[in-house]
């Protein structure tokens, strides 16, 4: 298993999370996977902030 979350500035289409999982079946590596994020979004406070073309922004948060 691997987590990499980005810090500072990122670009639209850019990377901000990144989980990589592996295991000797593919559908108990997708499921591990899928519950790291899970978890990260529901534990972690993770929110950024948006930049826009017009210098406007917006905070977001996981609800």
């Amino acid at each position: 298993m691997h987590v990499w979350h980005s810090l500072g500035n990122v670009q639209t289409g850019g990377i901000c999370l990144f989980v990589f999982t592996s295991a000797p079946h593919r559908k108990a590596a997708t499921e591990a996977c899928n519950e790291l994020v899970e978890r990260i979004k529901a534990v972690l406070p993770i929110w950024g902030k948006e930049m826009f073309e017009d210098h406007t922004h917006q905070w977001k948060t996981n609800q």
